[in-house]
């Protein structure tokens, strides 16, 4: 066949196609290729220039991957033998001299002007289907991360009321997602009351003109009452004109980390503790000072609001308040009084055992009134004890610490 002979179908196609990603073919009546575009990308392994002549049919299944022959071959004939019009698949092409494959989208369509030929059009998709399967892999790999990795996901209106929510919500926050969607004071059913006045103060200063933001967060589950911690960052969304959307933004459940860092903070104020007692005890030799600065220590150690040590009287039951902190003095007046009586400092001493109290103002043993005055509740009461040489473990007084809090 001539130039001047090229089917005009598919040389208007081959004008018309100056995407290289293109193969547009025209198989003649013995079903063999009669032209191949010249536009096709050249140096392709597949080498398309080389199909002319060839059955298109033998060419197929050459360089048609195995699952796709079949299909390959029976939508093709279906159409050259007038069964029907046209026909559209997917399959996948290998070449033979380097080891890859290639993704096309092929359709085939009866010529009008001759029901025996068949013009077929092969789109090279491969890069857009390594873009489809990596996007796919990031979805999935981002779904097991909500999924397993407590993350939620939200996405709200201008006016902050959830339209779309992606992640356990009821799990981490207790409430399912049709009790969060689109109502707009649902924030303070499962956020703490202080952040999120903070985060509101936050969004107001932003004014017309709002910007990404990050916070941690406490949240409370609604269900559990349990609360945890959320590392949240939230981004406004705008149209292509600028109109302002809405925010989109992911809580990170960092609950975990939150308590590590408590728990490093503690293990630092207690080791600055035992250190300031152990300078004091190297440089004084006054057990009043020494008992302070420990008392001191001990209370910034443990986030207590206040405490007294008392050391025994070798002469008498007396206890002797030798330092106190936290404290107002009608208080110290007071409970220096019952320090010649039964009490709960005596109690411990005699005893030789530390006690944990919920609510000091409940013990018996304890001076009530005097707590419930001075708003004392949780109360940490210990045993003072010194080994001496020869004589063993002696009891010489007793620390007691207090929490304004249960």
């Amino acid at each position: 066949m001539s130039k001047s002979d090229k089917p005009k179908n598919s040389e208007s196609l081959g004008r018309s196609a100056d995407l290289s990603s293109w193969i547009i073919l025209d198989i003649d009546s013995a079903g063999n290729v009669s032209y191949v575009n010249s536009n096709f990308a050249r140096g392709h392994a597949l080498e398309p220039a080389q199909w002319k002549g060839q059955s298109f049919l033998k060419l197929c299944a050459a360089i048609f991957t195995d699952s796709y022959k079949q299909e390959a071959a029976q939508s093709l004939q279906s159409v050259f033998k007038g069964e029907r019009k046209r026909c559209e698949f997917f399959a996948e092409l290998s070449s033979h001299e380097e080891e890859h494959v290639y993704h096309f989208l092929i359709q085939a369509e009866a010529s009008q002007s001759k029901t025996e030929r068949m013009v077929v059009v092969l789109t090279d998709i491969t890069a857009h289907r390594m873009y489809s399967e990596k996007l796919f892999e990031a979805k999935r790999r981002s779904m097991r991360l909500v999924e397993y990795g407590n993350v939620i996901i939200i996405r709200t209106d201008p006016e902050f009321r959830i339209t779309d929510v992606l992640g356990d919500a009821e799990k981490i926050l207790g409430l399912p997602v049709d009790q969060l969607v689109m109502r707009g004071e649902v924030w303070t059913e499962f956020i703490d009351k202080k952040h999120f006045r903070a985060l509101r103060k936050q969004i107001s200063n932003m004014g017309e003109h709002p910007r990404e933001l990050s916070a941690e967060i406490r949240v409370i589950n609604s269900k559990s009452q349990e609360s945890s911690w959320l590392l949240l960052h939230a981004v406004p969304l705008f149209t292509s004109s600028g109109t302002f959307l809405g925010w989109e933004g992911f809580g990170l459940d960092i609950t975990e980390k939150r308590r590590t860092e408590v728990e490093l903070r503690r293990e630092r104020r207690r080791v600055q503790a035992l250190l300031e007692v152990s300078k004091a005890l190297q440089v004084q030799t006054d057990p009043a000072f020494v008992a302070l600065r420990g008392l001191s220590a001990l209370m910034r150690a443990t986030g207590s609001d206040g405490g007294f040590v008392v050391f025994t009287s070798p002469d008498s039951n007396y206890l002797e308040i030798v330092a106190a902190a936290g404290l107002s003095q009608n208080y110290i007046d007071g409970i220096s009084k019952v320090m010649g009586s039964k009490n709960l400092m005596r109690y411990v001493i005699d005893s030789k055992e530390g006690l944990l109290l919920e609510n000091i103002q409940r013990d018996t043993r304890a001076a009530t009134v005097l707590a419930e005055e001075e708003g004392l509740c949780g109360s940490v009461v210990m045993p003072l004890m010194f080994e001496e040489r020869g004589v063993g473990l002696r009891v010489v007084g007793a620390l007691i610490l207090f929490s304004k809090q249960p």
